[in-house]
């Protein structure tokens, strides 16, 4: 896992990551996201691509864990505040995989939490399970970026 703001980062610091993190956070950093429509966005093909999504957060308990096999994800707040749980999978009971979505699901508990606001960002990698949507206080609309990377 890695947490950061944007606005934190400078081109030296974004040379350390992988190309496709790299093509994700100068792409952040580069375009207004928050005017962007929900949607899915082709970054790189199949390989890096963005959805931007509108929701409402959520109590906790409504919510479940996930993690990712062949993505990982980058988790972009553009208005509003979302708390995610986290937790490492080897930690966690594995419950299902769905391939065709790469998305598995899993039981346990938290290890921490990030309390992601405008411009914070979150990394999961393939070992990093995390709950999203969580309200961090009281329920709200969020707009947020999901970039999905392919490892």
């Amino acid at each position: 896992m890695y947490f950061d703001n944007l606005n934190n980062l400078t081109p030296n610091m974004i040379s350390h990551f992988t190309d496709g993190i790299k093509k994700c956070l100068t792409y952040a950093k580069k375009n207004d996201l928050s005017s962007f429509d929900c949607g899915h966005y082709e970054i790189d093909g199949d390989n890096v691509y963005l959805n931007i999504a509108e929701f409402e957060t959520a109590p906790v308990e409504t919510k479940g864990w996930e993690a990712h096999r062949k993505f990982l994800d980058i988790h972009l707040i553009l208005r509003g505040a979302e708390q995610i749980d986290v937790n490492f999978t080897p930690n966690m009971k594995p419950l299902d995989y769905l391939e065709a979505n790469d998305f598995a699901t899993f039981f346990g508990t938290l290890n921490g939490t990030v309390i992601l606001k405008e411009n914070d960002f979150l990394i999961c990698y393939p070992t990093d399970a995390h709950r999203p949507g969580i309200a961090p206080e009281n329920p709200e609309m969020i707009k947020k970026a999901v970039f999905k990377i392919a490892i």
